[in-house]
């Protein structure tokens, strides 16, 4: 199972902290969105990571930084897959709204694809689940994907397992960690969070 964390969009204090500590804890997929920041903030937030974690960091913004720094790879969206340069040489990932685009990024070979919002958003106010969950668990029962599908949008420790229920291949954190770390909860919390519903996906999948 997928279990990746999406950054905070804005720039805040003692996140690369935090993401050091994930790593640490055996995070694989960090996911570097900062809409609207520019390169000095984001080549500031690479050089306060471990060296040896950097190959766990995607990209979604400043793709041209991919090759300055050994991070993972880069993520693409409906804007910019045009550009992409196909097949790939580094880890790629795409964020889809719907079952439809899913279908349509099949052909590019995806490492995985967010599908999004799944729940309503913990960090977005007013951005509410757009799926319905029988609907989501018919899809991924009848359509045979080669992309992994990872649910993105609200998931936090009460629904994680409806997710993995649904049938996606990993799941996405962003305002699970965020929102309790901007109000002040301790990083050793926050990475214990991190681990029970890291748990609570793959305790199905263990023998």
């Amino acid at each position: 199972m997928i279990t990746a964390v999406i950054s905070s969009t804005e720039m805040i204090e003692k996140e690369a902290v935090l993401a050091n500590t994930l790593f640490e804890a055996g995070l694989k997929y960090f996911h570097l969105r900062k809409p609207g920041t520019g390169i000095n903030h984001i080549i500031n937030f690479l050089n306060q990571i471990n060296p040896g974690y950097l190959n766990r960091i995607i990209l979604h913004n400043n793709h041209d930084i991919l090759g300055k720094y050994n991070v993972k790879g880069l993520h693409f969206n409906q804007y910019n897959i045009v550009s992409a340069n196909r097949p790939f040489s580094f880890h790629a990932s795409y964020s889809a709204h719907s079952c439809e685009e899913i279908l349509e990024i099949e052909k590019y070979h995806f490492d995985y694809a967010f599908l999004s919002p799944v729940f309503d958003s913990i960090s977005k106010v007013g951005y509410n689940k757009q799926f319905d969950n029988e609907f989501l668990f018919e899809f991924f029962r009848t359509v045979a994907l080669k992309t992994p599908v990872v649910a993105l949008g609200g998931v936090d420790e009460e629904n994680v397992e409806t997710a993995v229920k649904i049938g996606f291949k990993g799941i996405a954190f962003l305002g699970a960690i965020w929102v309790p770390f901007k109000a002040g909860v301790s990083e050793t919390r926050i990475v214990d969070k991190y681990l029970r519903m890291e748990e609570l996906c793959n305790k199905d999948l263990v023998l």
